[in-house]
């Protein structure tokens, strides 16, 4: 995959210290060669029940499963080992970064990430509707400058919602007998004059609008709900799936424009093509 390889490198880029950087899951070497004392050590480290969140959701008998869960998981013994803390911190990135992959395929890509703060952090809900003002398939920014002009197939946008402090990435795929140069600046420079061309108020409203039909779609699943119920405790508390939601009832047109030139950046900036 083109975009997921790309994204890949731009996070590896983008991040000097912090694991962000680095693909969870990891080189082929590493799952082919792990030595299985190391696996095991992992595996009783981080799969104990002082580490684990469990999410029941649906049409349930609340005492009747809770005793179910209490019966199937009490017995497991508290570890008396203390879980390690990260304690890595990304320092501000200090100048634009850009990365190139040559590799075979029918496809070419530009991508570009900015780094933004973590998930819990109040300019998250801002940063959010930002990304479908530029984002969006055919309203966004980046669709009417790069895939109406002819200068690329697709486009994408989105902000990693994350424990610690994450990214906001922008690409676009471009057919083979198109400029990837061009596709290339305009991205970037679509992308990064929403610091100066804010946000007009329609365009947050019909963000703000999408945000909140997706939310209470989320919240008509019970499936969806408890995926995001643990998407949110990952990154510090399971109540910011509903903070979240209030946040983004209240984002105006000022808060999207002062995020856009907060982290819209070319110091901030990091730029991949494939």
């Amino acid at each position: 995959s083109p975009q997921r390889v790309l994204m890949d490198r731009v996070m590896s880029a983008a991040y000097l210290w912090h694991n962000y950087g680095k693909s969870t899951i990891g080189s082929r070497a590493d799952i082919e060669r792990v030595p299985i004392e190391r696996l095991r050590a992992f595996y009783k480290t981080w799969y104990q029940p002082d580490n684990a969140l469990l999410v029941v959701a649906g049409k349930i008998h609340e005492s009747e499963t809770l005793g179910k869960i209490v019966k199937k998981f009490g017995k497991i013994p508290k570890p008396s080992r203390t879980l390690p803390n990260t304690y890595t911190i990304e320092p501000a990135q200090d100048g634009p970064r850009s990365v190139t992959l040559r590799r075979v395929g029918d496809t070419q890509m530009a991508a570009a990430g900015y780094h933004i703060p973590a998930g819990s952090d109040p300019d998250f809900a801002p940063i959010s509707l930002l990304r479908f003002v530029l984002g969006d398939a055919p309203s966004g920014r980046l669709y009417k400058n790069l895939v109406e002009t002819g200068k690329a197939a697709s486009v994408f946008s989105f902000a990693r919602s994350l424990h610690d402090p994450g990214m906001f990435l922008v690409g676009a795929t471009v057919r083979m007998e198109s400029s990837l140069d061009d596709a290339r600046d305009i991205l970037v420079r679509v992308t990064e004059e929403a610091a100066v061309n804010a946000p007009t108020r329609e365009e947050v409203d019909r963000a703000r609008e999408n945000a909140l039909k997706n939310w209470d779609t989320v919240f008509r699943n019970s499936e969806w709900v408890a995926i995001q119920l643990s998407e949110w405790e990952a990154q510090g508390d399971w109540r910011l799936l509903f903070l979240q939601r209030d946040r983004i009832k209240a984002v105006t047109a000022d808060d999207v424009a002062r995020v856009a030139k907060a982290y819209l950046r070319a110091e901030n900036r990091t730029v991949g093509v494939y």
